[in-house]
């Protein structure tokens, strides 16, 4: 997982993928607290740093979270866990929980080759199924997906409740 990219970006072309150490928590809380923020709820998605950090740190440990470097700078991560499926537990679920890149990073090859460590981590875990989620309003094209093999099947909606 240290693959590396030249996005012609003069003084930002090289970039890796590697496993996040829980040196990296803070970095992820903040990189949360962010998408938190985009999400669009009238309530935070972001509530308790103690409980997120615990999070956090529980799949470092046990899951799977990667940073995206660029110059040794984070700019993007991504988090799974692996779970049995609800209706038949011989099935490996491999759930995505977060997938961002940093504003400033968008358009480079970090997202890709997160994307790549988490089906790596997904193959080599023995997930039977992967399932990965795009935001309503992602720059990322289904079409992306579809040409690793994934393919639609089901829409999210969310309600708000008072």
């Amino acid at each position: 997982m240290t693959e590396t990219f030249d996005n012609a970006t003069p003084g930002r072309s090289i970039a890796r993928v590697r496993p996040a150490e829980r040196a990296d928590v803070p970095w992820v809380l903040e990189q949360l607290r962010a998408f938190a923020s985009s999400y669009g709820t009238r309530r935070s998605l972001f509530g308790d740093t103690e409980h997120a950090e615990a999070l956090v740190g529980i799949l470092i440990d046990t899951q799977f979270v990667a940073i995206a470097e660029v110059d040794g700078q984070p700019v993007g991560l991504v988090a799974g866990a692996m779970v049995p499926h609800p209706f038949n537990p011989d099935l490996q679920v491999a759930n995505e929980l977060w997938w961002w890149v940093t504003p400033p990073a968008r358009g480079s090859r970090a997202g890709a080759l997160l994307l790549d460590a988490f089906d790596e981590w997904a193959d080599d875990s023995g997930a039977d199924l992967v399932n990965f989620t795009l935001e309503a309003e992602s720059p990322v094209r289904d079409r992306s997906l579809e040409k690793r093999g994934y393919r639609l099947m089901e829409k999210q909606f969310v309600r708000e409740v008072s």
